[in-house]
C-alpha cells in the first residue's frame, strides 16, 4: 500500500521499513474479531443508531456498509463493556457524526474491524471514528477525528485529519502495529 498526505505530519514517516510480522499480527486480529459470534446483528446502518451493550464482550455484525449523513453510531454501556464491530462494507461519513462510543464506554474498547479489501473508508470533516479502525486488506480517505488507524492498502490522510487515541500511560509494555503503537495495559 502507500500512504498520501495533503496536511501536516507531526511525527516520523518511515519508508521503505519491513512491517510483514507487524502485517500478519492485524491480519491476525483482524480474522479473529470477524470469528467471533455476534451478539446483535443489522444490515446496512444509514441513519443513526445507538446500540447498548452489557457487560464484557459484545460483538456487533453489520453486513453491509455504514453510510452516515449527519449521523452516527453509538456504542454505549457500562463501563466494563468491550465493543468488536465487524463490518463487510464500507464506512462513509459526510457531514457531522460518526462512529462513537458513549454511556460509560472508554474509545479503547472499541474495535472496529473492516473485513473486506480495497477502498474502504471515506470520512470529511466533522466526522469521527473513535477507538481502533483495523482493515489489513484495505484503506480510504480520511479526514476528521480518529483513534488509532490500521490499514494495510493505500490510504490518504486529508488536511483536518487528527488522530485522538489517548496516548500510552506507563504499563507493561507498548507494541507497534504496522507504523501505530498501542498501549498494552491488558485491554483487547
Amino acid at each position: 500500500g502507500s500512504f498520501s498526505n495533503k496536511g501536516t505530519v507531526t511525527g516520523t514517516v518511515h519508508t521503505g521499513q519491513d512491517l510483514s510480522s507487524e502485517a500478519s499480527a492485524a491480519q491476525d486480529a483482524s480474522t479473529q474479531a470477524a470469528g467471533l459470534t455476534a451478539t446483535q446483528t443489522f444490515g446496512s446502518i444509514t441513519s443513526d443508531k445507538t446500540v447498548t451493550g452489557v457487560s464484557g464482550l459484545n460483538v456487533i455484525q453489520v453486513n453491509g456498509d455504514i453510510n452516515l449523513n449527519n449521523g452516527s453510531l453509538t456504542l454505549t454501556g457500562p463501563a466494563d463493556a468491550v465493543f468488536v464491530v465487524n463490518v463487510t462494507g464500507k464506512i462513509t461519513l459526510v457531514g457531522s457524526g460518526g462512529i462513537v462510543v458513549g454511556g460509560s464506554v472508554q474509545q479503547g474498547d472499541l474495535l472496529v474491524n473492516m473485513t473486506g479489501s480495497g477502498s474502504l473508508v471515506n470520512t470529511h470533516v466533522g466526522n469521527g471514528v473513535e477507538g481502533t479502525l483495523l482493515a489489513p486488506n484495505g484503506g480510504g480517505t480520511l479526514d476528521g477525528t480518529f483513534g488509532s488507524v490500521i490499514f494495510g492498502d493505500s490510504f490518504s490522510l486529508m488536511s483536518g485529519a487528527t488522530s485522538t487515541f489517548p496516548e500510552c500511560q506507563p504499563g507493561p509494555k507498548q507494541t507497534i502495529q504496522g507504523e501505530i503503537y498501542k498501549c498494552d495495559n491488558g485491554s483487547p
